[in-house]
């Protein structure tokens, strides 16, 4: 409550009251040039664009008041408690027991607590800030703009409109999540593949026309499909068991059918996104995912990235051996 009336003071009041006294007006203008130019940059960041980012810079004092008035309405949440840790077959990421500050952030802490789960994958992709306290919301907020955790949301959002446009009859997604990428999807067959439980509830709840498999990529179900959605794992996972996977995909695939394939490519905050949530990313470019499916029988059609090229996607058509 008191942060927002602070930030407002800091950016808005201050330097205007310093414009009155002559020895201060210098710094006063440096101040609320600087202030200007940062709200300004943060937002064209973020892609609002220029027009949007010159009217959030106007309206700041208000929505400050408005969250010093109506605190109670702010949507924080509490970052919910996992008393027992995750599998670690199933996440990948050990409990951290010794706690930071940026453990604050409940994307941060669900991570520690869970690994890369359905239930953090939900939040991210929900870009839905938590925290039982405006500090915890702030730093919650700054965390799920990152670019990794955007350009992710960029993949899910983007996987979706590729499988729309292909108008699959039949198709297999695996490992599916939870479903986020076909929940719109109309299809005379869907199959979902995935081996953690919590991502079977969620995919189930959000395609209840689907049939739901337990299992990873060697248990799948007899095919053939005309498109196969293969998202998120080719950053676990070895050039030899890519080149596996892909060549058992390919198996279930018709001929003309396509492969929608997601790589991890290296950014800057890969370093940060290990340290602060655990993850450990094999990190490939586009021409090295693009060498293993031209290996194992497929011709790539179409590729896309988030506007970070950090999350590259690839549509790859199946030929003939």
């Amino acid at each position: 409550r008191y942060g927002a009336v602070l930030t407002c003071f800091g950016l808005y009041i201050l330097p205007i009251l310093g414009l009155v006294a002559d020895s201060l007006r210098s710094f006063a203008l440096l101040a609320l040039a600087l202030g200007v130019a940062t709200s300004l940059m943060v937002a064209l960041r973020d892609r609002f664009g220029w027009s949007l980012a010159i009217l959030g810079w106007g309206l700041e004092p208000y929505l400050s008041y408005k969250v010093f008035r109506h605190t109670r309405t702010l949507p924080l949440e509490t970052a919910p408690d996992f008393s027992v840790q995750a599998p670690i077959e199933l996440t990948g990421v050990r409990r951290r027991p010794k706690r930071h500050w940026y453990h604050r952030s409940s994307v941060v802490a669900m991570a520690n607590q869970v690994g890369q789960s359905a239930h953090l994958m939900e939040r991210i992709y929900e870009g839905r800030a938590a925290g039982p306290n405006l500090l915890d919301w702030l730093l919650d907020r700054w965390v799920q703009h990152l670019p990794p955790l955007r350009a992710l949301r960029w993949r899910w959002v983007m996987a979706g409109r590729w499988v729309q446009e292909l108008k699959p009859q039949k198709l297999l997604s695996v490992p599916c999540g939870t479903a986020r990428s076909i929940e719109r999807l109309r299809a005379e067959s869907i199959h979902l593949v995935d081996v953690e439980p919590e991502a079977s509830f969620f995919a189930e709840q959000r395609c209840p026309q689907a049939t739901m498999f337990a299992g990873s990529v060697d248990d799948v179900p007899e095919g053939p499909y005309d498109v196969i959605l293969y998202l998120g794992l080719t950053e676990s996972i070895g050039d030899a068991e890519l080149r596996r996977h892909l060549e058992h995909l390919r198996r279930h695939l018709i001929t003309g059918g396509f492969l929608v394939v997601s790589v991890t490519a290296h950014h800057r905050h890969r370093i940060l996104m290990e340290n602060w949530l655990g993850w450990k990313s094999r990190i490939r470019t586009p021409q090295q995912l693009s060498t293993h499916l031209e290996a194992t029988g497929f011709r790539v059609h179409l590729i896309g990235h988030d506007p970070h090229k950090i999350q590259w996607l690839m549509a790859a058509q199946a030929h003939e051996s």
